[in-house]
Parts: structure tokens; sequence; C-alpha cells
């Protein structure tokens, strides 16, 4: 599929907890790793929703301030 790869280092201004979802608990503990270093780290799913996200919450600012405007 892809020839080439390049690696993406993100920095988080916040606290960041990729989840696995398995837990049983009320609150979901474990965290998303790697499955031959036990490295933590977040599927690409997660990170593609987030970004499909942005220009929805944009959107909704953007109207916010046109409507305090007028």
């Amino acid at each position: 599929m892809f020839e080439q790869g390049r690696i993406l280092f993100l920095y988080a201004e916040s606290p960041l907890h990729p989840g696995t979802g398995t837990a049983l608990g009320p609150v979901d503990l474990p965290i998303q790793r790697e499955r031959h270093t036990g490295f933590p780290t977040i599927q690409a799913s997660g990170i593609k929703g987030v970004f499909r996200d942005i220009p929805r919450s944009l959107r909704k600012r953007f109207k916010k301030i046109k409507e305090d405007i007028n």
C-alpha cells in the first residue's frame, strides 16, 4: 500500500489518555501500547477523529463570533 513512511511526533498541551476501551470497570484505565515493545501509542483512528472534528468546532466558533457581532 505505502512504500514510504514518516515518523510524526505530537506535543500534547494538556493531559492525554488514549484508552484501550477494554476495561470492565467504570473508568477505562489501560492505555494503548505497541504490542511488541510495550511503548505507549496512539492509534491512527484517534488522530484522524481529532483532525476530522477541527473544522466542525471552528465552524461553531466562527458562527458564534458572527452572531455576537450582529
